[in-house]
């Protein structure tokens, strides 16, 4: 990794850790791995062209197992450029990741996912960042791509030309905020969103290859005041603006 946060051998936590213009380019497993943190700002920072293998992340935030704990973390103005897999890829499977913001971030030209969140569960944040043509190696399916997650809050995001959906909530999720986002020019979806108690509201989703915004097998979930334009232009199968299938 071109950079690791972890517990020491006295087995204290990395606290009160301020990352600023750092370039983590053309590592070969991550870019930077974040297993163990307490209070940190990541800012003006890049991760880029990580390859070699397994991850294979610009940034890794992930908890390794059930003693480990990321929390109270800001990642604002970073770049995720050209990974091998994901851009920032965030799971929550072993650990636990509490009171994360990312704001005003990019994500461009990865593999797989720009922003990725697998097991999370509030409070965590994503707002105001650009996923911008990724997963050309089709590995997930969006841009932002959120997994068996609660409670996460994805708040003016423009998510665009990504292979698969601009946006998408799978799995298991659950209480999903998706508001004010832009998702366009994406090669299915705007927004493909699926399970319980999810809210979609006052996004803008256009010039995607099949539905604006697609809701599978949703349960008590909200989809209001959104905006679908010129959807389903590239192909000759039937899409719609907003189409609720079970």
């Amino acid at each position: 990794d071109g950079l690791i946060f972890e517990r020491g051998q006295d087995n204290s936590t990395p606290t009160l850790i301020n990352l600023s213009n750092v370039i983590c380019d053309n590592n070969r497993r991550n870019g930077c791995s974040v297993i163990d943190i307490n209070s940190f700002t990541f800012n003006g920072c890049e991760f880029s062209n990580t390859n070699g293998t397994a991850p294979q992340a610009g940034l890794d935030i992930e908890p390794g197992i059930v003693t480990r704990l990321v929390s109270n973390g800001t990642i604002t103005n970073c770049r995720f450029i050209n990974n091998a897999v994901r851009g920032l890829d965030v799971q929550g499977l072993n650990g636990y990741i509490q009171n994360l913001i990312i704001d005003t971030c990019i994500a461009k030209g990865n593999l797989a996912a720009g922003f990725s969140f697998y097991q999370c569960s509030l409070p965590i944040s994503l707002s105001n960042s650009v996923s911008d043509t990724n997963n050309s190696g089709a590995l997930d399916n969006a841009g932002i791509y959120i997994t068996d997650s609660i409670g996460l809050n994805i708040t003016s995001n423009i998510s665009i030309n990504n292979i698969y959906s601009g946006i998408a909530v799978l799995g298991t999720s659950s209480e999903i905020l998706i508001s004010n986002n832009q998702s366009r020019n994406n090669t299915r979806h705007g927004i493909y969103v699926a399970s319980s108690d999810h809210s979609v509201v006052g996004n803008y989703c256009s010039l995607n290859g099949y539905n604006g915004i697609y809701g599978y097998d949703l349960v008590n979930s909200v989809i209001n005041d959104n905006k679908c334009y010129s959807n389903s232009q590239t192909t000759d199968n039937t899409y719609d603006g907003i189409q609720l299938s079970n």
